[in-house]
């Protein structure tokens, strides 16, 4: 069994990529993604855990950090978002989605409610 691991407030997470940005990683894209999050419900649904360049959701807490959890990450050099699911300890994700920077949030929303979550 996986091991579980305790996610982190909101406010944690978006004060993690506002450091991160401070210190030049340039994660404002995720940084924008987690703060539409907690201006919504979703925020009180979902839990998260954070990396250097992703964010790591799950509906539940603690959580196993490849089950049942979406991995969101953007990709600088395209300049897309890319969401994962993964359902299981499979090495390759359930669904995977990529979508233009511009569209990031409005997919997520999309991605999040298709998820049921």
């Amino acid at each position: 069994m996986s091991q579980l691991i305790s996610s982190r407030s909101w406010y944690s997470v978006e004060s993690h990529f506002i450091a991160l940005n401070s210190q030049g990683w340039h994660q404002e894209e995720l940084l924008a993604l987690v703060q539409h999050i907690k201006g919504t419900l979703l925020a009180q649904r979902v839990f998260a855990v954070t990396s250097l360049d992703e964010l790591v959701i799950s509906k539940y807490t603690p959580f196993a950090i490849h089950h049942e959890v979406v991995r969101v990450t953007y990709e600088r050099s395209q300049q897309a978002f890319l969401f994962k699911y993964l359902l299981g300890q499979l090495p390759e994700p359930e669904v995977q989605r990529k979508y233009p920077a511009e569209l990031g949030i409005e997919k997520f929303n999309h991605f999040m409610r298709w998820l049921n979550w």
